[in-house]
């Protein structure tokens, strides 16, 4: 009995030292990041970098209209900030900032 709570005890602190902690906090970053970049790139042209697409400026002007910027400078903010703040998030830069406007972004494309 005593070996199973010695073992309880070691897997215990594992789970709660600061090395576990980060690990588990990278992985979430690296799952949030993944699908804001791939949702970035949906909004450019196929094969180049920053190029943004005829779709994403029609999704802009006509069903995004509840945006309050015009299209012509909502679709380019949009799209560099769904590359930026991913990037930042994973490597841990102002992560607060990246997870805050990227949840603003959410909001406003869904109201």
């Amino acid at each position: 009995m005593q070996h199973i709570a010695t073992f309880y005890d070691r897997i215990v602190a594992i789970i709660a030292s600061r090395l576990a902690e980060g690990v588990a906090l990278l992985l979430a970053r690296i799952a949030l990041a993944g699908i804001f970049w791939r949702s970035g790139r949906s909004k450019v042209t196929e094969g180049r970098l920053f190029e943004i697409s005829d779709s994403t400026r029609y999704l802009f002007e006509n069903d995004y209209a509840a945006v309050p910027l015009p299209a012509e400078i909502a679709a380019p903010l949009a799209t560099l900030g769904e590359h930026l703040f991913p990037v930042l998030l994973v490597i841990g830069l102002a992560t607060r900032l990246s997870a805050a406007a990227l949840l603003a972004m959410t909001l406003v494309i869904q109201i």
